[in-house]
């Protein structure tokens, strides 16, 4: 049995994020805007502080997914509207990992800790069209396909529809 566990990013987590990042690429570049052919340590660097800094001022909570103990991706909540009570949820694995339903559970802790720890009373996934793992991981946890978004997310710098899916509190 495996365990599957998330905490908060920390800065310490560079190295990790980077390698599984690097082990990635190639299956996370196509949908990630972020990850590009020249991410480096510095770039984990970065945005782990802006992570850090944004968890503790409640604007986006990005959470370390760990398998035994060892990171293996990460499951986070982006585009936190408090206002409204709605965020992004976005996700990514180690390709290593993938396939092993790490994700519908890392995704669904995220989800509980969210609707027991803030605000929140909706959450949105939104995969590009193409984009199978990450729709899979969002039926797996029971997400409710909205709809399909024309021109909704840009891939490679164009326009592409995405799928919305969303999780409502009880």
């Amino acid at each position: 049995m495996m365990d599957i566990a998330i905490r908060p990013y920390r800065v310490e987590d560079a190295k990790p994020v980077f390698e599984a990042i690097e082990e990635s690429k190639d299956d996370i570049m196509q949908w990630m805007p972020w990850c590009h052919p020249d991410y480096s340590i510095e770039d984990s660097k970065s945005y782990l502080a802006i992570s850090v800094t944004g968890f503790e001022r409640g604007e986006i909570y990005d959470f370390a997914v760990l398998r035994d103990g060892h990171f293996v991706g990460a499951c986070g909540l982006n585009q936190v509207n408090v206002i409204e009570g709605v965020a992004n949820m976005g996700y990514w694995l180690r390709s290593s990992e993938a396939g092993n339903g790490i994700m519908p559970m890392a995704a669904k802790k995220v989800i509980n800790w969210a609707f027991e720890n803030t605000e929140l009373n909706r959450i949105e996934i939104v995969a590009a069209v193409g984009n199978n793992r990450s729709q899979r991981v969002a039926e797996k946890i029971g997400a409710h396909k909205d709809a399909v978004l024309a021109k909704r997310i840009l891939i490679d710098g164009k326009p592409c529809s995405a799928v919305l899916y969303s999780v409502i509190k009880d």
